[in-house]
């Protein structure tokens, strides 16, 4: 939603996703007074692609991955572009082998997401499954037709969701003075560990990409949690509330540098992502915000 709201802000309706350099007119912030970013990934979040590679978990931070809803699978959220939009910039997603070497991925190629076999569209376990129905369900040679057909669109999908997701990141990127009458304010969480790398190891022969310090030397441990998780609100990073990668003392980077201006207020509260827009405190201080923000 804060992502939508800024891009409005920038934007209006217009659709500039295809455009090679985007230059935001602001003409959606003629019709807004304040911007309240409320726990948005504004450098994306390292939670998207665990929620693409295992599916949705109704748990936060480092806390076991708990998934009740099968509507809410892999497959299902494969097919939601809003997704692929909050995956983590290009600059921020964070990987490592076995001897928490960095590993040098680039997160927006196709070819990355078959490598590892990421989503939907590369999981051998999907793959195979829907292989079988459909052999069932047409015979051999039409069953396996299908079901490449399948797999080919998906990948042609997956290919046309990340290019776009590249658009919508660089859109809100391009930096542009809003109106002086538009004001920012910023609210996130910063008690939670929160994802923000992942490991690429090799488990009993395959490669896997692991969000949590496991199947690499125990005297590892310790030190790659500390580099897969930072403060955060179980979602989003603090750095990324900010729009920025992992240095939060760069007072002209991030979306400061976007919007040629300072939030007008921040504050962090202890919630997690989910609960911090019911936290009454931090919903005291919006309503102090906007309410003072009439004229």
């Amino acid at each position: 939603g804060g992502l939508i709201a800024r891009y409005f802000a920038m934007y209006g309706d217009a659709d500039v996703l295809g455009d090679r350099q985007p230059r935001p007119d602001w003409r959606g912030a003629q019709s807004l007074r304040s911007l309240v970013l409320f726990a948005t990934p504004n450098a994306g979040s390292m939670d998207a692609l665990r929620s693409l590679i295992y599916g949705y978990s109704i748990t936060e931070a480092n806390k076991p991955r708990i998934n009740p809803f099968k509507g809410l699978g892999r497959v299902t959220i494969f097919t939601t572009p809003s997704v692929y939009q909050i995956l983590p910039r290009r600059e921020s997603a964070r990987f490592y082998d076995a001897k928490l070497e960095p590993v040098k991925i680039d997160l927006y190629a196709v070819e990355t997401w078959e490598r590892y076999h990421w989503s939907a569209a590369f999981d051998p376990e999907i793959a195979s499954r829907e292989l079988k129905f459909s052999i069932k369900k047409f015979g051999e040679s039409e069953g396996r037709s299908a079901a490449a057909k399948t797999l080919a669109l998906r990948s042609a999908y997956l290919r046309a969701v990340l290019k776009r997701a590249v658009g919508f990141q660089e859109a809100l990127d391009a930096a542009g003075a809003p109106p002086e009458t538009l004001r920012l304010h910023l609210v996130g969480g910063d008690c939670e560990p929160t994802v923000a790398g992942a490991l690429i190891v090799d488990v009993k022969g395959e490669t896997k990409t692991l969000f949590y310090p496991r199947h690499i030397p125990r005297e590892l441990r310790k030190e790659a949690f500390n580099k897969l998780f930072i403060p955060g609100d179980g979602r989003v990073t603090r750095q990324s509330l900010f729009g920025l990668t992992f240095d939060l003392e760069q007072p002209d980077a991030g979306i400061m540098q976007m919007m040629k201006q300072a939030p007008a207020h921040t504050i962090f509260g202890c919630d997690t992502h989910g609960d911090l827009p019911i936290n009454p405190t931090m919903l005291d201080n919006l309503l102090t915000w906007l309410l003072g923000n009439r004229h």
